[in-house]
């Protein structure tokens, strides 16, 4: 097993988990991980899963039971949409997962990486912290997803976002635009906007800083 802060991430799920996952890594890098194309030569390996239909929840589970076939002595995080949604119980019935950390403030991630070692830990912000400045993302050059909100207010009985990722909250509009020229200085021509309900975006905004802003 490498030694050191080394971590691979597997990504699973949408674009909006990409998000998520490009976030994680990039905070990572910041507190002085080094991320590995190649999870045999990491010390540590992140699932970021899905928890939204039935085969996403047996894909992400199988995944982290697979890596730790592969990998009996490596750590395992189990992060994500499944992570959020099933923590705790995940906790108790996975003993593959040395951690478990949810998807809400993505800048904690770095706890439960450095606590891992020293036992298992589960991790659930309850509150959803600011996106870290992503300085990694996983999409072709030259392309990018910008998550405009979170969340979802619809409460379909058959869909479990709202479980997840909660109630609809909006980015304002200065905030994305920021984030856009970022990217648009690093050569980034294609931007593509991602919620989970992206017809929702604004409501919760004061009218000058949602839909009448992007108009």
């Amino acid at each position: 097993m490498s030694g050191g802060k080394t971590f691979y991430l597997e990504n699973l799920g949408c674009a909006k988990n990409q998000v998520d996952g490009e976030a994680m890594v990039s905070r990572l890098l910041e507190l002085g991980w080094r991320e590995e194309p190649d999870p045999a030569e990491a010390s540590c390996i992140i699932v970021n899963t899905c928890g939204f239909i039935e085969p996403a929840k047996k894909e992400s589970i199988d995944t982290v039971i697979g890596f730790r076939g592969l990998y009996p002595d490596k750590r395992i995080i189990l992060a994500g949409c499944l992570a959020e949604r099933y923590g705790k119980e995940l906790f108790a019935s996975l003993p593959e997962a040395d951690g478990v950390f949810g998807n809400r403030d993505l800048s904690r991630v770095g706890e439960v990486m450095d606590a891992a070692p020293d036992g298992r830990l589960v991790v659930l912000p309850a509150e959803y912290g600011a996106q870290p400045v992503r300085r990694r993302t996983f999409s072709p050059p030259g392309s990018v997803y910008i998550k405009a909100a979170e969340g979802c207010d619809n409460r379909c009985s058959f869909c479990a976002i709202p479980l997840i990722r909660g109630g609809v909250r909006s980015r304002e509009v200065d905030e994305i635009v920021r984030e856009i020229e970022s990217f648009l200085e690093k050569g980034v021509v294609e931007f593509n906007l991602v919620a989970q309900d992206m017809g929702a975006y604004g409501k919760d905004l004061p009218r000058s800083e949602g839909r009448a802003g992007l108009a």
